[in-house]
């Protein structure tokens, strides 16, 4: 009866370990919206709302980040509007990028801490 639990388990570790995905092979999380560009590295990418979405990137300086959206949204069909420097005491290092497409405008915001950026797409 041993063998058999210690059997079931050699198995379970093995099929886990299958499923596991290889972070330096793993392909970013696809696009959630077509018109919507998603840099390369992105972890974690959520939508909370259908209208915010969210991510990770990890050894990557914003101001690529930054460069990449102002490249990648007007290939996308988004218009570029302007960019601002949020950082300010009570939120640290933050940048902003807006964009527009028909009747709709978009928000990337970029807050680098600690060797991750995270970045903020919201839609309105």
């Amino acid at each position: 009866m041993r063998q058999c639990y210690i059997s079931v388990i050699l198995i379970a570790v093995i099929l886990l370990a299958a499923c596991t995905p290889n972070r330096a092979t793993a392909s970013p999380p696809p696009a959630i919206r077509e018109d919507l560009p998603i840099f390369p590295g992105a972890e974690g990418l959520k939508d909370d709302t259908d209208r915010n979405y969210y991510y990770q990137i990890s050894g990557e300086d914003a101001s690529d980040i930054q460069r990449f959206y102002r490249k990648e949204m007007p290939d996308a069909g988004w218009e570029f509007l302007g960019a601002g420097d949020l950082s300010g005491d009570d939120i640290g290092e933050a940048y902003a990028l807006w964009f527009s497409k028909e009747e709709e405008t978009a928000t990337v915001e970029i807050y680098p801490r600690d060797g991750t950026v995270y970045v903020l797409i919201r839609f309105e």
